[in-house]
């Protein structure tokens, strides 16, 4: 078949691209789904197929393997050992997806047994506390919308079980889910390959629209809302599908069959995802329930935050684990589960939960943290930067190394500045500069007195003392 000129003309282009996929997709079928453009709109659909990011199976395999490899090194960074002995693995996502594959091609390409896959047969592990480390897998994530409410339902249910640290991994994600997900402080999340709007069509100074001026810009900006089935799930407009299937988030005219339109890549749905068995969970907790609780040589510090957890982590490790043999510091998000505070409590001999909340004030979060909390050890320690002293920091000649003189602009209120410093130096930088950041604060910039008074409180003759 001949098709229209400017198509034509094109030809050797598009087959070039279609080509050059890790799948099998003929050019006839290309075309068809070309061809259903309008006239004027064909050059917007050439956009798309230059641009689309298509995954192919050894594609998976390697972000998955790097993946695994930043999962392990932050986890050492953080002084804690991933192993055969004490982590398990489960797929986490929804019906639709392909959690069941996506770990099993992980099992496979990381040298992992089945046995490490969390099932009914190793549920036992978990009841004998030997489990510390529990690893959740997907192939992306999108907005994070349903990836962070899932994430904190499974966080809950596996703290309670005595699991101390939840990590989520995944092949591919975007900059501004991989953040909500943070958001929950709930877990610790890695993606291989990370994208941001630049890899979109949502921003017009993306390689999408290289070329054009910004009125034509804006015309395909709209023309893929208005005609072309919209940017995806969550206003993402991504460009990227997988061998097996299309993510939601990418734009609607690669996979939406909707009114007659011809698919490029089509959305399967019926790829039935194993996990998590979250009834599993639910049956483990209702045995344990009916168990004497074991008390462990040991203390357990439970915060809200990722910042809390590293600071208090570098504190324990400075300050001889304040007295105990040993010390886990953990981020369970806020303090909202009255169940879970009960249930964590029986794990160590000593628990301490701290907040960076005001419990000074009248509200309902204050209120729903401190019925939480009722009958245990409750730290209110408020912003972790204002444990340190500004004028070391600025003085500290690690700091100048990296930020110069330029570090804080001094107009900033106090709480400005407490806000500022700790984005800049801990929450929005990669996790290597975030733990030594934090080493250099607890080691060289500390208030002293803030510091003493925040020891005391925690270590073990002290609390003898009182007993």
């Amino acid at each position: 078949m001949k098709y229209p000129k400017y198509l034509e003309n094109r030809i050797e282009e598009i087959s070039s691209v279609v080509k050059s996929w890790p799948v099998e997709k003929s050019l006839e079928e290309v075309m068809a789904w070309v061809l259903q453009f309008e006239k004027n709109d064909y050059d917007l659909a050439l956009r798309v197929l230059k641009n689309l990011n298509v995954i192919g199976a050894n594609d998976l395999n390697v972000a998955l393997t790097v993946a695994y490899s930043k999962l392990l090194r932050h986890a050492l960074e953080k002084d804690n050992r991933i192993s055969n002995e004490n982590t398990l693995y489960m797929p986490i996502g929804n019906d639709g997806k392909s959690g069941a594959m996506i770990a099993y091609s992980f099992r496979m390409i990381n040298g992992l047994s089945s046995a490490y896959f969390f099932s009914k047969d190793n549920l036992q592990l978990v009841k004998a506390g030997k489990i510390k480390n529990l690893v959740l897998l997907d192939d992306i994530i999108a907005t994070g919308d349903q990836s962070s409410k899932q994430l904190v339902e499974v966080a809950e249910k596996a703290r309670t079980l005595g699991i101390q640290n939840i990590y989520l991994l995944t092949a591919f994600g975007y900059r501004i889910g991989i953040e909500k997900i943070k958001e929950t402080q709930v877990a610790d999340v890695f993606s291989a390959v990370e994208y941001d709007d630049s890899d979109t069509v949502m921003n017009m100074d993306s390689g999408f629209y290289e070329g054009l001026n910004h009125e034509k810009r804006e015309s395909y900006w709209q023309s893929i809302s208005k005609y072309y089935k919209g940017y995806g799930y969550g206003q993402i407009g991504g460009l990227i599908t997988f061998y097996y299937n299309t993510p939601n988030c990418t734009l609607g005219m690669v996979w939406g069959s909707a009114n007659g339109w011809i698919p490029l890549f089509p959305r399967r749905f019926d790829l039935k995802n194993i996990g998590p068995e979250l009834f599993e969970l639910d049956e483990l907790i209702k045995a344990d329930k009916d168990n004497q609780t074991v008390e462990k040589e040991e203390c357990s510090i439970y915060v809200e935050g990722k910042t809390e957890e590293l600071f208090i982590q570098m504190l324990a490790t400075k300050y001889d684990n304040f007295g105990y043999d040993s010390v886990n510091i953990v981020s369970i998000g806020p303090f909202y589960s009255e169940s879970l505070i009960e249930s964590l409590k029986k794990y160590s001999k000593k628990v301490f939960f701290v907040t960076d909340g005001n419990l000074e004030e009248d509200n309902g979060y204050t209120k729903s943290v401190k019925e939480a909390t009722k009958n245990t050890d409750l730290k209110q320690i408020g912003e972790v930067m204002s444990y340190f002293d500004i004028d070391k920091i600025l003085t500290s000649e690690y700091f100048l190394k990296i930020f110069g003189k330029g570090l804080v602009d001094e107009n900033l209120s106090q709480d400005a500045l407490f806000t500022y410093l700790e984005n800049k130096l801990i929450k929005r930088v990669p996790t290597t500069y975030r733990i030594n950041n934090m080493k250099e604060l607890v080691d060289n910039c500390v208030n002293q007195e803030k510091i003493q008074e925040l020891i005391s409180f925690f270590k073990k003759e002290d609390i003898e003392k009182e007993d």
